[in-house]
């Protein structure tokens, strides 16, 4: 299985890929205007036409990045599920006792982190990192951008640092460079 659980499919003209998953379906992006004003891309499993990607490596960083700062209030409410790394099984899934669940209201993940560790009881607010991962075996990735503007339960699964598991997490470096391609440039 790929880290991610969708794996790319050449589709025949150049560089292109469309992105698989083991359902037979390709992955594509709705268009459309979001209730706060900008333009929301949805991502959903279909049989219907593909949109053309643009995929880019997000080069990894050599240390763990900083939270964002705890963003303003607003009243998303969404359901939170979570686990600790520790109480995975030898194939890495989990046990369904070993969840918890609560309620948990706005979109800072700097606030969802002092949630989980009073929840967990860590008495260090910064030995809990975040991870979510694609599919039921996918690799854990951790979160370090807020909550998505949508009440849609999430999985979190909770991994302490300095622990074997936190050191196999690879972290992505949010502050890399974008770089425009050709076809992009051609696009815009």
């Amino acid at each position: 299985m790929h880290a991610a659980g969708w794996f790319p499919i050449r589709s025949g003209s150049g560089d292109d890929v469309l992105l698989g998953h083991a359902s037979n379906r390709c992955l594509r992006a709705i268009d459309r205007r979001a209730w706060w004003g900008t333009n929301e891309i949805t991502v959903v499993m279909s049989d219907g036409p593909c949109t053309p990607w643009v995929v880019e490596a997000i080069p990894p960083r050599d240390s763990i990045p900083r939270l964002p700062n705890p963003s303003s209030a607003v009243d998303i409410m969404r359901a939170i599920r979570f686990v600790r790394a520790e109480r995975a099984f030898p194939d890495e899934s989990f046990p369904p006792v070993g969840w918890g669940c609560f309620h948990f209201t706005g979109v800072s993940l700097f606030k969802l982190r002092i949630e989980l560790a009073k929840r967990l009881g860590f008495t260090v607010v910064s030995d809990v990192i975040m991870c979510v991962r694609g599919g039921l075996f996918g690799r854990l990735t951790p979160l370090f951008t807020d909550l998505p503007f949508n009440n849609v339960t999430m999985e979190i699964i909770v991994v302490t640092a300095g622990t074997i598991a936190a050191n196999e997490l690879r972290f992505p470096n949010v502050d890399a460079v974008w770089r425009k391609t050709e076809l992009q440039e051609q696009n815009l």
